[in-house]
């Protein structure tokens, strides 16, 4: 990718191709370093609107989107020349989008031969994609290969999604559709229509009844009960917006006689992905001893399974390792913790840089058809997802006749992955957690001062609020979702604590003590009034992170940086230990700094002054856990679905349990976000209703 300056680009279009714009605009978005000016229709009368007038100053590059209805208008033909005019009648930068055989040329001086670019049919699927490959190379701009991943990551909640889109009837504003929302409710990717099915050799009686193509799952259980007028007791359910039912169809795709097979395993450790890892090989055995048991000719179907060991490394990096996996080896280990094939991060999938970014992927695409996999199984969190989608996108393009199958199987603590219920290892990490703080609480009760625990959550609280929920002895808990401040956190706590120490009654009960659990990115927002306190003690790293961290608008991107764990964790409790040894021990408002005042209510308790706040941090013992047995049931379940559905000919897909049922929704859904814990549900205000932080508003 060039260092020059920055390319930008002035898009002229009439509103009536507004979505095909958008989507070309979000394919530019990913496949180069440009900014470009995209408006709704303004019609000019004598002299363009400010932002036109300045946006065309600003444009090196000029996109002219034709259509039949440009001929009966003249603004953008003025936008053309007021461009033209401020470039000196240069052409070099400028490409023209025929939209329609009919379209007469533009007949203006000096523009005859410049770049053109016909599009025969804009409703095709790839028509976005091509026509943006074609202005970046008429402009001479530097480019990669579109993975069809969103430039943002803001969804947050289902229900948002699908109040979206049924909103606009299953079509979405152009807005989103430039940020890489699929512009349609999308379908599951499928080879089913592109080859010759044969009969599944499972038997339905043994192995569980057939799903037929045509069976789907509504994604909403919320329904309407009767009609505006309220005369009637009507129950709808919209079938638009749905998923496939996941498991064994009658048909399965013709398979070759040496099935290839890999399985990654991307991301933090879980309870379950053994039990995930032996469930896929058993399946595909299954399949494989009953094609033999069947009298199919001289034709049997034999099955490959290999491992990629580290993750994406082994398939993105020189040196990495795809070796075969024992079955007995793997079959010892359903019921122990950790993953038997190591497992590391896709952090190199991810890069901010598009041009490090696409030589991963293209690394990844390169290697597997090398090993020429036909199905690959990714088990793993949101980036994993992620990374899964990007891969399938860009395969397709660069081996149009290799068919491969991409199978996400959901896995993450954090419970952050959309259109999953509960992923796998979130019930084992919550009742291990729960656990945890139920014996830290023995011992901040028994040696008074305040713990603080720190669990998981990069973007979410859902195993913090379960886990303080369920063992019912934490004052406080405190999430990424959370807009607290510091001032209310020592407030609260501080009450709290001064009121145990004063309670009546029989000295050998007076314990005041205190216990907070928090997610590893509950950052207050006020932390800029302590980052640079001494006694914080924040590395300029932590300073950096939690700066990054505000300006990527409080998200992360995969792993959360060890740095900015430490400085949450630094600030909560170093700011919470200052307050309580200085303000409440020696009543020093401005202990916490010259300019943050801190009343004291009251006259100081010298017995505070050296009261101690300790942290613990039990995450990697969690991860590390066994898996409890609903999660190796769920995790057989999913794997054993996974396989059905990567036989049948789906891919760029994930299996799932939504709602109640077994579905498997498409990728380019799954990648739109990360899922977070609502503040206004019951759930988080019975949360903070059972600490008792509900009485301070931004601890709510």
């Amino acid at each position: 990718m060039p260092t020059e300056t920055t390319p930008k680009v002035f898009i002229s279009y009439k509103s009536t191709i507004k979505e095909f714009v958008s989507s070309v605009c979000h394919c530019l978005d990913r496949m180069s370093r440009i900014e470009y000016y995209f408006y709704g229709e303004k019609r000019h009368s004598g002299s363009f609107p400010p932002q036109i007038k300045n946006a065309l100053k600003e444009s090196n590059k000029f996109v002219l989107f034709l259509t039949e209805e440009t001929q009966n208008s003249t603004w953008q033909l003025e936008e053309l020349e007021e461009w033209l005019r401020l470039q000196e009648g240069n052409t070099d930068g400028l490409v023209i989008v025929n939209m329609s055989e009919k379209i007469l040329p533009v007949h203006r001086e000096g523009i005859k031969q410049v770049e053109r670019i016909m599009i025969e049919d804009y409703k095709n699927p790839q028509a976005h994609v091509v026509c943006a490959n074609e202005i970046l190379f008429l402009l001479r701009i530097a480019s990669v290969p579109f993975d069809d991943l969103p430039t943002v990551i803001d969804a947050k909640y289902e229900k948002d999604i699908i109040k979206l889109y049924k909103e606009h009837f299953g079509l979405l504003p152009n807005e989103y559709i430039r940020k890489g929302y699929p512009s349609q409710w999308p379908v599951v990717a499928s080879f089913r229509g592109n080859d010759r099915l044969i009969p599944n050799p499972l038997d339905p009686k043994l192995y569980g009844s057939y799903r037929r193509d045509d069976s789907f799952i509504s994604v909403d259980a919320r329904c309407k009960l009767g009609n505006e007028t309220n005369s009637a007791q009507e129950l709808s359910v919209d079938e638009t917006f749905s998923f496939p039912e996941a498991g064994p169809r009658s048909t399965i795709l013709n398979l070759p006689n040496t099935l290839k097979a890999a399985i990654l395993v991307s991301g933090g450790i879980a309870p379950g992905i053994n039990a995930v890892i032996s469930a896929i090989i058993d399946r595909h055995r299954t399949y494989e001893q009953e094609f033999r048991n069947k009298d199919r000719g001289n034709r049997l179907h034999r099955v490959e399974i290999k491992g990629c060991v580290e993750g994406f490394k082994s398939l993105s990096l020189p040196g990495g390792r795809i070796i075969p996996l024992e079955d007995d080896v793997i079959k010892n280990s359903v019921n122990r913790g950790g993953s038997i094939l190591p497992t590391s991060r896709a952090d190199q999938l991810m890069s901010g840089d598009p041009v490090k970014r696409s030589e991963a992927i293209d690394n990844v695409a390169r290697t597997l058809s090398n090993y020429e996999i036909d199905i690959l199984y990714v088990i793993g969190g949101e980036g994993s997802m992620r990374a899964a989608h990007a891969i399938s996108t860009v395969f397709q393009k660069m081996y149009p006749t290799h068919r491969l199958s991409i199978i996400g199987i959901p896995k993450t603590m954090d419970n952050d992955i959309l259109w999953v219920w509960q992923s796998f290892g979130f019930l084992s990490a919550v009742e291990k957690a729960r656990k945890d703080i139920i014996q830290l609480s023995t011992e901040v009760i028994s040696n008074p001062r305040v713990g603080i625990m720190q669990l998981f959550g990069s973007s979410s609280g859902f195993v913090v609020s379960h886990a303080a929920l369920g063992s019912n002895v934490c004052d406080l808990a405190l999430i990424p979702e959370l807009d607290f401040t510091m001032k209310d956190v020592c407030r609260y706590m501080g009450g709290r604590l001064r009121e145990r120490r004063n309670t009546s009654g029989n000295e050998m009960n007076r314990s005041p003590f205190g216990l907070i659990v928090m997610s590893e990115t509950a950052i207050p927002k006020d932390f800029k009034d302590y980052i640079d306190e001494s006694y914080v003690g924040l590395t300029r790293e932590e300073k950096e992170a939690l700066l990054n961290f505000e300006k990527n608008e409080r998200k992360v991107m995969g792993q959360t940086p060890d740095a900015l764990r430490n400085a949450c964790l630094k600030i909560v409790s170093r700011v919470l230990q200052q307050y309580i040894q200085g303000v409440l021990g020696r009543g020093d408002n401005n202990a916490l700094g010259a300019n943050l005042d801190f009343q004291l209510d009251g006259a100081p308790d010298h017995y505070w002054q050296d009261f101690r706040v300790f942290t613990n941090e039990p995450r990697h013992l969690i991860r590390s856990m066994e898996p409890t047995v609903s999660d190796v049931a769920y995790g057989i379940r999913l794997a054993t679905m996974a396989v059905d559905m990567a036989l049948a000919g789906y891919t760029d897909c994930m299996v799932s349990q939504w709602l109640t049922e077994y579905v498997v929704v498409p990728l380019n859904l799954v990648v739109l976000g990360r899922k977070q814990l609502p503040k206004e549900g019951i759930f988080w205000k019975t949360v903070v209703s059972k600490t008792g932080q509900i009485e301070y508003d931004s601890l709510t």
